[in-house]
């Protein structure tokens, strides 16, 4: 059995690394398994060269169509390498808008308004015009978040309404509702009479109430 000596990794990666510079220099009679192993490292450095798939086909000696050298045993390594090279647009994809998100979030903290983010991605000319910028969908998803933060703002800028404000659009909705005073009675959690309930504190809601039913009924 085959025992791989010290340092045979490294050697392997050299070995591998050799042929990809210089690839005129390999032996032809090579074992299957190392002539894929060399041909992995020229993947791997082709794309770490970024180079696209119809570079390798040619950098492969391929001619002609994709579909027409698809049939040669070696057109495997541009099906895998097409694969290799659409993982890595993901990739870069997703880092470059992770980047962009925080730089948004960093503009939205520092309250930055959407014409002045429009300028800071180098967007030129108007809104409408610079649509079919690749940067113009970051724009749009700033533009989303200002106005998002705007209506929080608002929201947190407006006077908080009272019990008192919140029971009186109650007894609104319930009159819009058409519920008669003893449904009404029962809605805020009074029990007994009318006369015995005269001393809990929503009872003067309910006295209200009573006025505004009469006076919608025309009474």
């Amino acid at each position: 059995m085959f025992t791989k000596p010290a340092g045979f990794k490294y050697y392997s990666k050299y070995f591998f690394k050799y042929y990809v510079k210089y690839p005129g220099r390999q032996p032809p009679n090579l074992s299957t398994k190392t002539a894929d192993g060399i041909m992995q490292a020229r993947l791997h450095d082709w794309l770490e060269k970024k180079l696209t798939p119809p570079q390798v086909f040619k950098e492969m000696g391929f001619t002609g169509t994709f579909a027409s050298a698809s049939k040669d045993p070696q057109f495997k390594y541009i099906t895998q390498y097409s694969k290799m090279w659409s993982d890595l647009q993901v990739r870069l994809t997703k880092e470059a808008d992770e980047l962009m998100r925080a730089r948004l979030d960093s503009w939205l903290e520092k309250k930055l308004t959407p014409p002045q983010v429009f300028n800071k991605l180098g967007l030129t000319g108007t809104f409408e015009s610079a649509r079919e910028h690749p940067d113009y969908k970051y724009f749009e998803q700033y533009s989303k978040m200002w106005s998002n933060l705007q209506v929080r703002l608002s929201q947190a800028s407006a006077p908080a309404k009272s019990a008192e404000d919140l029971m009186i659009e109650k007894l609104y909705y319930w009159l819009k509702k058409e519920l008669s005073p003893p449904q009404v009675f029962k809605e805020l959690g009074l029990t007994g009479t009318f006369a015995s309930a005269r001393g809990e504190p929503n009872h003067k809601y309910f006295e209200l109430y009573c006025r505004m039913w009469s006076a919608a009924q025309g009474g």
